[in-house]
């Protein structure tokens, strides 16, 4: 919402990949850590 009350334009911040991003490069980090610490 803009300071005067009405919606934003456009009304979505990022783009569609902005949003799903995230999560398949936390989920490879998470894996990178994890084969490192069971490898010892």
């Amino acid at each position: 919402m803009r300071r005067d009350g009405l919606p934003t334009m456009p009304s979505t911040k990022g783009s569609t990949f902005k949003g799903p991003f995230h999560v398949p490069r936390c989920l490879i980090l998470v894996d990178t850590m994890l084969s490192q610490i069971l490898a010892g």
